[in-house]
């Protein structure tokens, strides 16, 4: 049953973000991961969907990969291009989604300043690489969830995040330390989150263990004995005996330093908390900051900043506009909106930790433009009534996920919108993910 459900097929076609068509007797087959012109081999699940198990032949697109784990590691989907071909990959990617959703625009797409070494922040995972390894410390092996790479030599972050890595996954094997296993909800070491400020090089360093653990301040000595081009300012304990994979703060302890960072973003400077949001591209976030600025004119304009984060994105308009007001609902993230926007000495923006559609009910009178910058699922429908009853002329919306973009593009129009722009940006290389701006205005009638 095995051998029927493998079959052999090439990628005939694709489609945002990474699905790739094959057909095998007549029938096409759609499945993730794969590039335009590879020969893979896939298994049939359900219907025509297929699971990619590996591939035969490469593409005539791909060349030679520089990174030494790009056949193992799940964290890029496009070491084999050269920067060049991933771009052009990503803007057809692009541009074809947007024509499959009806939206008839010229696509300007650019290209991010970096390409290596442009990460400010990595979640490594403790694991093991296969059953009975040595502790592991890296990202998680393509299409497995309990299997670890140690990344070493990985070319999407700075020399310093592959020391501390390894030094911190060393430290903890030598003295014997388990790592949490996903299936039996038993162990300790979690994960380890680095983030490194790109102008300011000062380094957080966030260990994530169950309860159970008991961390000797050898542990903070030996991290600030390390070599290397930044400093570490800061070193975080973080405390999760939750079930789930993801980093949930339960218990925070500030083991060294303030328990912050600060980077730049052309000239304002941010203080970063441990889990407070920040474009993880430093350098491609001043240039998304400048074609968003470049899109729109906020000059004497009454600006509402909805999904704000940090702030980063106000703040850089703040100079430019009459006002900007901000809402998210995380506390955290708009307690570091408001210190960076006094650290920048800007009055005329403020913000508020609340939910959008509330926030909106309460304080929506008087908006010329809204910026939205939602999480990946994009405008709920709500959230997107609750914005239309205020009636603003122009909607700034920064996507990181073009396919709910698209979807909320269809809402707007309904209610008499219009794309006035349209702009891509390779905000992550290597990964499968790009960032999009639109600009929508109200139609005249």
């Amino acid at each position: 049953m095995k051998k029927k459900n493998n079959i052999q097929v090439k990628v005939e076609k694709i489609e945002y973000p990474a699905w790739g068509f094959g057909t095998f007797e007549d029938r096409e087959y759609k499945f993730k991961g794969a590039i335009l012109g590879q020969k893979v081999e896939i298994k049939r699940t359900r219907g025509k969907k297929a699971k990619l198990i590996k591939i035969l032949e490469k593409s005539d697109l791909e060349e030679k990969s520089s990174c030494p784990h790009s056949d193992l590691c799940g964290g890029c989907s496009y070491q084999t291009l050269s920067y060049k071909a991933e771009n052009n990959y990503k803007k057809k990617l692009l541009e074809d989604l947007l024509k499959n959703n009806s939206i008839e625009t010229d696509l300007d797409f650019q290209e991010s300043p970096e390409h290596e070494g442009y990460r400010n922040k990595m979640e490594y995972t403790f694991g093991d690489e296969y059953l009975g390894s040595d502790l592991a410390l890296g990202l998680h092996r393509k299409d497995r969830f309990y299997e670890v790479v140690n990344t070493d030599g990985c070319k999407i972050v700075h020399r310093d995040f592959d020391i501390i890595r390894e030094k911190v996954r060393k430290y903890f094997d030598e003295k014997g330390f388990s790592f949490y296993n996903r299936k039996t909800h038993q162990g300790i070491l979690r994960h380890l989150v680095i983030r490194r400020g790109f102008s300011t090089r000062e380094i957080m360093v966030n260990l994530v263990t169950t309860r159970e653990a008991e961390i000797e301040k050898s542990f903070i000595n030996y991290l600030l004995s390390l070599e290397l081009e930044g400093q570490i300012k800061t070193i975080i304990w973080t405390k999760n005996d939750s079930w789930s994979d993801a980093i949930i703060p339960q218990e925070v302890e500030i083991l060294y330093g303030e328990g912050y960072i600060k980077d730049k973003i052309e000239d304002n400077i941010y203080k970063i908390s441990p889990f407070s949001f920040f474009q993880t591209n430093t350098q491609s976030a001043e240039k998304l900051f400048r074609m968003a600025i470049d899109m729109i004119d906020p000059k004497d304009k009454t600006i509402y900043d909805l999904y704000c984060g940090a702030g980063t994105i106000g703040i850089s308009i703040a100079k430019h506009a009459k006002e900007v007001i901000g809402c998210e609902i995380v506390e955290e993230a708009v307690k570091s909106a408001r210190e960076n926007a006094i650290l920048n000495g800007h009055e005329n923006i403020s913000f508020y930790a609340m939910d959008v559609g509330e926030f909106l009910q309460e304080k929506g009178t008087g908006m010329d433009l809204a910026i939205v910058d939602p999480p990946r699922e994009g405008l709920m429908k709500k959230a997107i009534e609750n914005l239309l009853k205020y009636k603003p002329k122009e909607i700034l919306y920064i996507s990181c996920n073009p396919e709910t973009l698209c979807d909320n593009l269809k809402d707007f129009k309904e209610a008499g919108y219009e794309i006035k722009a349209l702009k891509g940006l390779n905000q992550f290389p290597r990964t499968r993910h790009v960032e999009a701006i639109a600009l929508i205005q109200k139609m005249q009638i």
